[in-house]
């Protein structure tokens, strides 16, 4: 879709590693204020995924941010994440 353009464009292929709540390696990646991740919601706040940058609130909520403009935040709270993994890598198609 165009929700991330212009970081994404229809063609792309993106890369995420899997965050894990419960364990945390050395080396592991970590999601930051601005990172680009892929997240999947519980059924409490709509049941879908989406992929935008992740941003966390004061109230402990966390705002998902599309790169256009067009396309409103949407905040959450942390326990209806069910699974989120960080951008690593981009793959783009020449043309």
């Amino acid at each position: 879709g165009e929700s991330m353009m212009p970081t994404l464009r229809p063609g792309d292929r993106v890369i995420f590693h899997p965050l894990d709540r419960e364990r945390h390696r050395k080396g592991d990646p970590k999601a930051e204020d601005g990172d680009v991740v892929f997240v999947r919601f519980s059924a409490e706040v709509g049941d879908g995924c989406t992929i935008a940058r992740v941003y966390s609130q004061s109230d402990g909520t966390l705002q998902f941010r599309k790169d256009n403009p067009h396309f409103a935040p949407r905040t959450v709270p942390r326990e209806h994440v069910v699974q989120m993994a960080v951008f690593v890598q981009l793959r783009r198609e020449r043309l």
